[in-house]
């Protein structure tokens, strides 16, 4: 239950905003062993897109490792440099990504939010343990459809679940309403419940 975890293992930081929010601020790099795969992987491509140009003669193949390689060095880069910071202030919730120092910001007024909730988006088992390792998305649901990932490799499923009640709370605040006039719990609690649904 999110109501059980541990402050003390929290991995982002939560701080004020300078407009009167909240800002959950995510570091590069949150998931080391998927991060790690994705690099060998980059570098098993690489290294069979220079043997395939060597050989000569198979430029299909050389090409589509190529390609391979670009897509999983894109995926490293994410996995190691990317950093996001979620801003919940002035009706607004803005999820601010860099890498490198270069901004991209999707946002959505708060009144749009209809449920916020949790994503599995990885599983690492590793020899000889008896779990895997869990890491989750935080996921802004939006009238529309449309969805903000406000939140990316979130270790272990009690800190996310904390995470999202966090914003949950937040948003509620900037919409001006409490949880109990703005939301349904589908029959849990705020402690036990992992996602809320406006109507």
């Amino acid at each position: 239950m999110a109501g059980s975890f541990d402050l003390e293992e929290l991995s982002i930081d939560i701080r004020p905003s300078r407009r009167g929010g909240v800002g959950y601020h995510f570091p590069a790099g949150r998931n080391f062993w998927l991060g790690l795969v994705t690099v060998l992987a980059a570098l098993g491509c690489f290294a069979g897109t220079v043997y395939l140009f060597w050989e000569g003669g198979r430029a299909f193949e050389a090409y589509l490792f190529a390609l391979f390689t670009l897509v999983l060095g894109g995926l490293a880069l994410k996995e190691w440099f990317v950093k996001t910071h979620v801003v919940i202030e002035e009706g607004l919730v803005r999820v601010i990504d860099s890498i490198f120092g270069i901004p991209w910001t999707p946002m959505a007024r708060c009144n749009m939010v209809t449920k916020v909730d949790i994503d599995l988006s990885s599983e690492i088992k590793l020899e000889g343990a008896k779990s895997g390792l869990e890491y989750y998305n935080i996921e802004v649901h939006l009238i529309g459809g449309r969805t903000l990932t406000a939140g990316r490799d979130v270790k272990g499923r009690e800190q996310a679940e904390w995470i999202a009640e966090q914003m949950v709370l937040q948003i509620a605040a900037c919409r001006g309403t409490t949880l109990a006039e703005a939301s349904t719990w589908a029959g849990e609690d705020l402690v036990t419940c992992r996602h809320v649904v406006w109507e």
